[in-house]
């Protein structure tokens, strides 16, 4: 799932809900809308990073 955030005066941001298959809540980031970046035909895609070794 995913929020906007927009508060007048401050840059729009952007939370993101990931949960697992039962709809449990994994984690929810928070990031400044700057902070994304759109797809180009070099990156189409995404790529997953793990740095807990799940």
């Amino acid at each position: 799932m995913v929020e906007k955030h927009q508060i007048e005066g401050l840059e729009r941001g952007y939370s993101v809900e990931f949960s697992d298959r039962l709809r449990k809540t994994i984690t929810v980031v928070t990031m400044a809308e700057n902070s994304l970046r759109f797809p180009t035909p070099l990156r189409t895609r995404v790529k997953l990073i793990n740095h807990a070794g799940v």
